[in-house]
């Protein structure tokens, strides 16, 4: 397979993402597994941080990636967390014995035979969404046609995962309201079912509710759920 073959195939793979409406994590699989194979290297690692209703969300080519992905999202300095907090490449960039800067990631990395690394952001205008972190075995590092390569995936990918992300935060929002509407509707229900009870009025049902249910301790579903329970005996 050529070069401009698994380019294309990357680019492709990423854009059937957009068609079949991807999750973000989605989205940052079939980014991480295109990019290693267009560009040429070993591991592919990409990592985006919490942005609203969505969480964090981690991806890699192979395990290798994943291992020292997690390295880099816990806590000192690391070549990700530089380029997230800079907005600036790190652009093969040697992990040396005993690096200074971020040895936690340097030792990890050198253990999993990783000579350097290339850290692009993530961008969404001025927001730096994320990180891909291409790892080479060698100490030689990525020509310039390959880092190009490597930030148009990570420009598309961007574009792809912004709109993944908003499809997932409506998503959220849209369960979040549904529970709290259920939620709503069987009080509502409780409240008429003990007013009839009491042989008292609505309002007076759901204060003597909410009193109960804050000497309880407990939530007004709970004792929905209860009234409901007594019905149904």
């Amino acid at each position: 397979m050529t070069d401009q073959t698994r380019v294309a195939r990357a680019f492709a793979g990423i854009a059937r993402c957009v068609l079949a409406e991807s999750s973000a994590a989605e989205v940052l699989q079939v980014f991480a597994d295109s990019c290693a194979a267009a560009v040429g290297v070993p591991s592919v690692g990409v990592s985006v941080g919490p942005v609203g209703d969505c969480p964090h969300v981690m991806a890699a080519s192979d395990e290798r990636a994943y291992v020292l992905e997690d390295v880099a999202a816990g806590d000192g300095p690391t070549p990700a967390r530089y380029v997230r907090a800079y907005g600036r490449s790190l652009v093969n960039t040697r992990l040396l014995p005993h690096d200074g800067r971020w040895p936690a990631v340097a030792e990890r990395a050198l253990a999993a035979g990783i000579g350097l690394v290339t850290v692009l952001p993530l961008r969404d205008a001025d927001e730096i969404l994320g990180t891909v972190t291409l790892y080479c075995e060698d100490w030689v590092g990525l020509e310039v046609p390959r880092i190009e390569v490597a930030e148009a995936l990570a420009v598309t990918a961007s574009a792809v995962l912004i709109e993944a992300r908003r499809r997932d935060a409506a998503a959220a929002r849209a369960r979040r309201l549904s529970v709290a509407l259920d939620q709503r509707v069987r009080i509502e229900q409780a409240v008429g079912r003990l007013a009839e009870r009491w042989n008292v009025t609505p309002d007076e049902a759901y204060e003597r509710m909410r009193r109960d249910a804050e000497e309880r301790d407990v939530p007004l579903e709970t004792l929905a759920r209860e009234a409901a329970a007594v019905d149904r005996w």
